[in-house]
Parts: structure tokens; sequence; C-alpha cells
């Protein structure tokens, strides 16, 4: 093509100017050499109609079978995406179960150290033990509470993916996984 030949502007819906965009990466060419390979090929492909009813049939069902297209492409990156979704939101739930499982443990050996304290008869060791017991315990609470809200994602991520494999669009937009509040810990 030359700068001389003609220019023109036109309106695209989003989806197909991304389409176009995508096959032009694709086919290693510019946007507007895609635009024109597949204008030429209609044209070379086509074979001549009878009648005007003929060519807008035609182009009705050309229309269609880019549409169909478009959409299929879609439909995989959407399904592409709802499946690393729920794969990272996975992960993010045997994160936090083994974290909760390990405070878990943590406090119970606080809590053994606290009786044999007490056994010992050393009160003052017991009762810091046991207070560091009940701060822990608190904190040991709000990851359960982050362990469950992952839980929750996963289930509604694990879901939308079913049922867009069905043919069914997501039940809701993708949830957001949001940050994990990094918990920083006093030592005393």
């Amino acid at each position: 093509m030359a700068r001389t030949d003609p220019t023109i502007y036109m309106r695209l819906p989003e989806e197909l100017k991304e389409a176009l965009d995508k096959a032009a990466v694709e086919n290693r060419r510019s946007l507007t050499a895609e635009v024109v390979a597949r204008l030429e090929q209609t044209f070379v492909t086509q074979e001549k109609p009878a009648s005007s009813e003929d060519a807008t049939k035609d182009v009705a069902i050309r229309l269609a079978a880019l549409e169909h297209e478009l959409i299929s492409r879609s439909r995989d990156e959407t399904l592409l995406r709802l499946r690393y979704l729920q794969q990272g939101l996975a992960t993010q739930e045997g994160l936090h179960r083994d974290r909760v499982e390990r405070e878990r443990d943590r406090l119970e050996r606080i809590e053994i150290d606290a009786d044999a304290a007490e056994d010992r008869g050393d009160h003052e060791a017991a009762r810091r033990l046991r207070s560091k017991l009940r701060e822990d315990r608190k904190y040991l609470k709000s990851m359960e509470t982050d362990l469950q809200r992952v839980r929750e994602e996963l289930r509604a991520a694990e879901i939308n993916l079913k049922s867009f494999e069905f043919g069914d669009p997501p039940a809701r937009e993708e949830p957001a996984a949001r940050p994990i509040r990094k918990r920083v810990r006093l030592q005393e």
C-alpha cells in the first residue's frame, strides 16, 4: 500500500477492534494490513452473487461466522482467566491453611509450657504465657477469618468456572484476589 491510497475512518465495536489487533499481531501485520487482507479475502473468495438479496445473505452469513469466532475467542479467554483465578485461590487457600495449622500447633505448645510452669510453681511465667496465649488466639482468629474468606472466594470461582464450562456466563464478576494483609507479631 502506498501513502497515496485513500484513507477511511470508521467506528468499530471494541471487541472487534481487539480481535483485529490480536489477529494482526498473530499474523505479524499492521492493523491496516490485517483489515485490508481480510477485506481482500472476502472479495477474492466470494462468488459473484446473482442478486443484491444473495449478496445481503452472503454478507450476513460471513458476519455471523465472524461474530461466532469473536465470541468463541472471548469465551476461551474468559475460561482461561477463570481457571487461573481458581488455581491462584486454591494455592492461596493451601498457604493459609498451613499457616493456621502451624499457628495452632504453636499455641498448643505455649499452653503446654504454661501448664508446666504452673506445675513447677513459677506462677509469674505461667501468667505471662497465658497472657501471650490470649493475645495470640486473637491473631489465630483473624487468620481463620482470612482462611474462610479465601475458601468462600475459591468456592465462588469453582462455581463460576463450572457454570461457564457448561455455557452459562459467570454468575458475577471474577472476584479480585484481595491482597492478604500481613500481620506483624511484636516480640516481647
